[in-house]
């Protein structure tokens, strides 16, 4: 299960939000800690990590929320094959300081 800490920075105009809070309360895996000024700290927990980053994309999307900042990622229990497979490119010679 993927857990990570964030901090979202939220817009000055206090009508949004106030809208922002009520609309990051509403998603589920995301836990809101204390509003200090315009940010908020936050914590979301995951099943997966394609169901956390689905999540870190309603973040992002919800209107008022101008920044997403994240702290720290906890994905130890997370088994290999819940993270996508992706291309590694090996150094070239050249790359790497032992060719022509």
């Amino acid at each position: 299960m993927p857990v990570a800490g964030l901090v979202l920075s939220l817009t000055e105009d206090p009508s949004l939000r106030d809208d922002a809070l009520r609309a990051l309360a509403a998603l589920p895996g995301l836990t809101l800690g204390e509003v200090e000024g315009a940010t908020v700290p936050a914590v979301t927990e995951a099943d997966a990590l394609p169901a956390q980053d689905a999540l870190w994309a309603d973040i992002q999307g919800t209107e008022g929320v101008t920044a997403v900042a994240l702290v720290c990622l906890n994905t130890e229990d997370v088994d290999a094959f819940d993270v996508p497979a992706r291309r590694l490119r090996r150094p070239t010679p050249e790359a790497s300081g032992h060719g022509p």
